[in-house]
């Protein structure tokens, strides 16, 4: 639904400017799929710092690695917007949590990335949101069970590893 209402927004923005030819609909397809699995993966993140936090005060703490881990890739943009092919460029591309953001960004930009790079980008963005996805479940599962209590990151990290 959120992917069908920016297409929309997009696609009246560029008819008003007249830029409607700039972008194919085989990319603006691709941008989506990237868009969900980005909105997935961070969605998951967020729900398991949720769940395994009672209070706010709890969750800004153990926000902090997850807003890093988020926020970190998109601190490069410069470098990549100054050499769109160079390596930086294809590793951030190849890492799921900086994949979803910057496999679209390749797509537009000249040179256009192989097919390769944007399969592996794609992969690298569904791995992403899975492993965020089963994090999740299993922090979710045990956070239930620890009702009224924050657990600390050592918890966190123990249930991830071996479970409650």
């Amino acid at each position: 639904l959120l992917g069908g209402l920016y297409a929309v927004g997009a696609s009246a923005v560029a008819a008003r400017f007249g830029m409607t030819g700039l972008v194919s609909p085989g990319v603006g397809g691709l941008v989506l799929v990237f868009l969900a699995l980005a909105v997935l993966q961070a969605g998951a993140l967020f729900m398991a710092v949720g769940a395994a936090c009672a209070d706010t005060k709890d969750a800004q703490t153990m926000l902090t690695p997850v807003m890093l881990a988020i926020l970190l890739p998109l601190m490069l943009w410069p470098a990549v917007l100054r050499e769109p092919a160079g390596s930086l460029a294809t590793l951030l591309c190849l890492v799921p949590p900086a994949a979803p953001f910057y496999g679209p960004l390749r797509l537009v930009m000249s040179p256009a990335p192989s097919p390769w790079l944007i399969a592996g980008s794609l992969a690298a963005s569904l791995t992403g949101a899975c492993l965020a996805l089963a994090a999740a479940a299993r922090i979710f599962r045990v956070g239930l069970l620890a009702y009224g209590r924050s657990a600390t990151p050592r918890e966190v990290v123990r249930w991830l590893l071996r479970g409650p």
